[in-house]
């Protein structure tokens, strides 16, 4: 991809265009930037490349953990918190049926919502403080994360209206 090509891509992406990207493409390009400013700081040190096929599980080939080292369910939230949430999530709530689930997408709400709310600060100490929260959930398949996706849907009326916004700025 040339450099014109990628300007336009880029320019056509702002403007709210859907524009397939090779993300292969992009891949190579920031593993090869990657690999020269790692060879620009330390020019002695040989770097080391491993390549990893698409679609490799990154367990294949471990061993499970030992039954006693697995994390025992301590950290469960009681019933009564899901009760007592505004009606958004109280009407999401009543959608899902597992304990664990709601769980999860409770934790995933909270990262969207705090994502909702840039111009939020605290105080601490003297200095400013956001509602910054990130949420990354890890889990074997079939656990029940796949519920982060309707936590997702709750901000797609205030990301639609904010690119309304956008593009009423452009013309």
């Amino acid at each position: 991809m040339k450099d014109e090509e990628k300007d336009d891509v880029i320019r056509r992406r702002a403007m709210g265009e859907n524009v397939p990207v090779d993300i292969h493409y992009i891949r190579e390009q920031m593993a090869e930037k990657r690999k020269a400013a790692q060879q620009q700081e330390n020019p002695e040190k040989p770097m080391v490349t491993v390549y990893i096929p698409e679609g490799t599980d990154m367990n294949d080939g471990l061993p499970p953990l030992p039954e006693e080292k697995t994390i025992p369910d301590l950290y469960s939230l009681n019933e009564g918190v899901f009760s007592c949430m505004p009606s958004l999530l109280a009407r999401a709530f009543e959608t899902l049926e597992e304990k664990h689930e709601k769980e999860v997408f409770l934790c995933g709400a909270l990262g969207v919502f705090s994502a909702m709310m840039p111009n939020v600060y605290g105080e601490y100490f003297g200095f400013p403080l956001g509602t910054n929260l990130y949420c990354f959930v890890l889990g074997k398949y079939g656990t029940g994360k796949g519920v982060l996706n309707l936590a997702r849907l709750l901000g797609d009326a205030v990301h639609d209206y904010r690119r309304l916004q956008a593009q009423q700025l452009k013309t």
